[in-house]
């Protein structure tokens, strides 16, 4: 499990550089009707798809676990004109986070916090729904969840995106993708049993495998684009 110094470099650094060079403002997966959609509008899918399962109004507080630079959140708020309040542990999203608040209509309905999602700074009961959108990978899962019991109200919807394993991942194979993703996982039977004994009720789960497979498409482009910009010696 990779700890929140190691997360944090990790989007301080690297994710922050494939930010600068990606044709969205989201470092998630997009759910794509066509492969030839363009990444934003299939990552606002994503969102707009999760948020619709919270079904917020305007009187409602939701908890974003890891806002990134807070797109997303600032994308839920224009719809539904409910507040949010995101919490990262990286100052360089926050910054950009920051940055997109400022011009945006929407500035007054989101708050970004640096917090550690392991001890979220609330009181209970203080939110009426939450969401993770790709973000509980670099966590210890079972810590946040029951962090994130505590501050919802009971009864509360939360509504996350996280990667799966379908088949044991060998060590050599789990080395990688830490490495990679800052990221562990978990096959979708340990993860529903792990939210049930968290206190979750009524898990329910979509497959969304095959809609978020041209997302690395993108990536592999924004990539080698990378990869192209980076000065040669010799």
């Amino acid at each position: 499990m990779p700890d929140s110094e190691r997360v944090k470099s990790f989007y301080d650094g690297t994710a922050d550089r494939v930010w600068s060079f990606s044709p969205s403002k989201d470092y998630h997966v997009g759910l794509f009707h066509s492969e030839d959609e363009p990444l934003a509008v299939a990552q606002t899918r994503t969102v707009m798809y999760m948020a619709d399962r919270l079904e917020p109004t305007e009187d409602d507080v939701l908890l974003d676990v890891g806002c990134g630079t807070g797109n997303a959140a600032l994308q839920i708020a224009q719809k539904f004109k409910c507040k949010i309040v995101g919490v990262n542990i990286s100052e360089k999203q926050l910054a950009i986070g920051e940055q997109l608040l400022s011009n945006s209509p929407m500035k007054t309905c989101v708050k970004l916090l640096k917090a550690d999602a392991h001890h979220l700074p609330f009181k209970q009961g203080v939110f009426t729904a939450g969401y993770a959108l790709e973000s509980l990978m670099h966590m210890n899962r079972k810590r946040v969840f029951h962090q994130v019991c505590h501050v919802l109200r009971p009864g509360s919807r939360f509504v996350l995106c996280d990667w799966i394993v379908k088949k044991p991942l060998t060590a050599a194979e789990e080395r990688t993708v830490n490495r990679l993703t800052m990221g562990s996982y978990l096959n979708m039977d340990q993860y529903t049993a792990l939210m049930e004994d968290c206190g979750f009720v009524d898990v329910a789960v979509d497959d969304w495998t095959k809609l978020v497979e041209p997302t690395y498409t993108h990536w592999t482009t924004v990539t080698e684009e990378m990869e192209r910009d980076i000065p040669r010696i010799g």
